[in-house]
């Protein structure tokens, strides 16, 4: 069974640009996990675009077949896109909602006809877009940040309330572009700088102080199985939110037992309609309980060691819960 295993940044995508560093790096090493992962499920074959600057993943997928296509342009990044559409039906992808990338590889698969193994297009679509994810979850009464498009926020003084506020692009992906400021006055003299333009696609937020979490999930039809709580690290460079890494299944029961977490899970799923397969929550436990700060409709980083923390091979999820949005089922040998 063919599977076509996508990475957006190492694929050659940006092959036309100087490859982000930091962000190659992350990318590469979910790639590396999961495609490890995979490559213990024998009756797999995985396709991979690979970016021509980037090594090939040796010994990291002996036993089972690994085609790659290598990309050198943006031209010939289109042409092998489309082959490895046109020769798997069996498509999953890791990319960041920026600038809708994972909404419209989703669409370009699906359009293709083949089985896109993800949130259905409503769900990443909602969670996407921080202000529609932030009016679902309040819908249904769930802790969230108050998120407010930020050109109405320079005009609705009266929610003006907090100390200290987050300024972020409302596609953006982890900590990308995400701004800590000290008072009202700050966020306004900021926000006075942009153009009409790039003003309607911020957000602002009022800034959640506590210890910063997420949980790494899989969603099936009639299954929410709680993988790992991560603790976020997370640095303060001047007023940038950089995110460092995530330390998987440490956290102490009496800090944020499994059970919250998974009622947690359970609400939002509730609230978001249609969420499958691989799904980080971003969370922030502050002093008056747990706050939901994000929800990722795909693998997050908090995958690069989870294998090391669980009994078994969280990548057979994937593959054994298939299924339900294909007509494949792939019986383990």
């Amino acid at each position: 069974m063919k599977l076509f295993v996508y990475e957006h940044i190492t694929s050659g995508a940006l092959a036309s640009q100087a490859l982000p560093t930091r962000l190659a790096e992350e990318g590469d090493a979910m790639l590396i996990a999961i495609v490890q992962d995979l490559s213990e499920i024998p009756q797999l074959e995985i396709t991979l675009l690979r970016d021509y600057r980037l090594a090939p993943m040796v010994n990291h997928t002996d036993n089972i077949p690994l085609q790659y296509y290598w990309v050198n342009n943006a031209k010939q990044f289109s042409h092998q896109w489309q082959q490895c559409l046109a020769e798997t039906e069996l498509v999953f992808v890791i990319a960041p909602e920026t600038e809708q990338q994972l909404t419209l590889l989703q669409q370009d698969i699906l359009d293709h006809d083949k089985f896109y193994l993800g949130c259905s297009q409503q769900s990443t679509s909602i969670c996407s877009d921080k202000l529609l994810c932030y009016q679902h979850l309040s819908a249904h009464k769930l802790p969230t940040p108050n998120t407010v498009n930020a050109a109405l926020w320079m005009i609705e003084k009266n929610i003006h309330t907090t100390t200290k506020f987050i300024v972020k692009p409302f596609d953006g992906a982890g900590c990308l572009d995400t701004l800590l400021f000290e008072s009202s006055q700050s966020v306004q003299l900021y926000l006075a700088t942009l153009s009409a333009d790039k003003l309607a696609l911020q957000v602002v937020q009022p800034y959640i102080s506590g210890k910063p979490i997420s949980l790494c999930l899989f969603i099936s039809n009639n299954e929410i199985i709680l993988l790992s709580i991560n603790t976020q690290n997370i640095d303060h460079q001047t007023q940038h939110l950089i995110f460092k890494n995530s330390t998987v299944n440490t956290l102490s029961e009496t800090e944020f037992s499994r059970l919250k977490a998974q009622k947690i899970a359970e609400d939002i799923c509730d609230a978001i309609p249609g969420l499958w397969g691989f799904v980080g929550i971003d969370l922030v436990l502050s002093s008056s309980g747990p706050v939901i700060i994000e929800v990722n409709p795909r693998m997050t980083s908090s995958y690069i060691h989870l294998k090391e923390t669980v009994s078994f091979n969280p990548a057979t999820l994937l593959i054994e819960k298939m299924h339900e949005l294909t007509n494949k089922k792939l019986v383990f040998l």
